[in-house]
């Protein structure tokens, strides 16, 4: 039996066993995915798609507002594998011990961190949002490297890489598992309020359905074509230690002109996305 949710708040079924017991639930403020999202029962879907793969048989509509304490879930046709099989946790798979990555430079520690952050810094020329100099920047992981690239390895066979062919990425020093920024930026990403959403390609969300924030670029930088690269503040507007980097809340994502190396990768980014409200 699922319970009304409290006032200001929803529930996102994500999975129902076929046993009928307790079904696997998001609890969201209401008000939180129009933040994220123009249209945010189409926001709903995305966050859905991202566990339970597999295409729409029944569902709520893209369009309108979420209503207060309503419930909402929706139906998949039967896709090959269980509808979980891409929220499995790694480390049960693997039995190895969970790494500790509470340290928020634990993602810089690397034996290829000079060369990584070189390629880095010719991709993007300092920080992909705010702009920020090289001087001030970080080369972050995605992906943290002190899980080693057998883990790394694990999580793109398990992940759904939808439209993007990744199985030429092998090691967590691949240039597509990292992006330069500032200290204060990678600090949020680590620590999970900060996630970065990519659209297009992308199984449900369009270009136009995300808030955007125009900003200038310099003369060597240039966003990359059909595609947008999303900051997106998890608990903004809770703690003023976001009201600078708020600033970046919907500014994309741009890259040094003509560069020859690849921008992140798109299935990563919902990694930090998990505990999303």
């Amino acid at each position: 039996m699922i319970q009304r949710p409290d006032p200001e708040r929803i529930c996102l079924i994500l999975y129902h066993p076929p046993d009928n017991s307790d079904p696997l639930c998001l609890d969201i403020p209401t008000s939180e995915p129009a933040t994220f999202c123009l249209r945010p029962r189409k926001y709903l879907r995305y966050l859905d798609a991202k566990v339970s793969p597999g295409e729409v048989v029944d569902d709520i509509g893209d369009e309108g507002a979420l209503e207060d304490q309503g419930v909402y879930q929706y139906c998949y046709s039967s896709a090959e594998g269980h509808p979980l099989r891409h929220a499995v946790d790694l480390y049960a798979i693997t039995r190895s011990p969970t790494p500790d990555i509470t340290d928020a430079s634990s993602s810089l520690i690397s034996l290829c961190e000079e060369q990584f952050r070189e390629i880095l810094e010719r991709r993007d020329g300092g920080c992909i949002f705010s702009r920020g100099s090289p001087a001030i920047c970080v080369a972050a992981h995605i992906i943290p490297c002190v899980l080693g690239d057998k883990w790394f390895q694990s999580l793109i066979r398990s992940r759904n890489a939808y439209d993007e062919d990744v199985t030429d990425l092998h090691s967590v020093d691949d240039v597509r598992n990292g992006f330069l920024t500032t200290i204060t930026m990678q600090y949020y990403f680590e620590k999970q309020f900060l996630a970065i959403l990519k659209v297009t390609p992308n199984p449900v969300l369009g270009i136009d359905d995300v808030p955007h924030k125009e900003r200038p670029l310099y003369d060597d930088l240039e966003h990359p074509s059909g595609e947008r690269l999303t900051p997106q503040f998890l608990k903004a507007g809770k703690n003023r230690v976001f009201m600078e980097e708020e600033r970046w809340f919907g500014a994309d994502a741009a890259f040094k002109i003509g560069t020859i190396f690849l921008s992140p990768q798109h299935f990563y980014f919902i990694i930090p996305m998990a505990p999303l409200f």
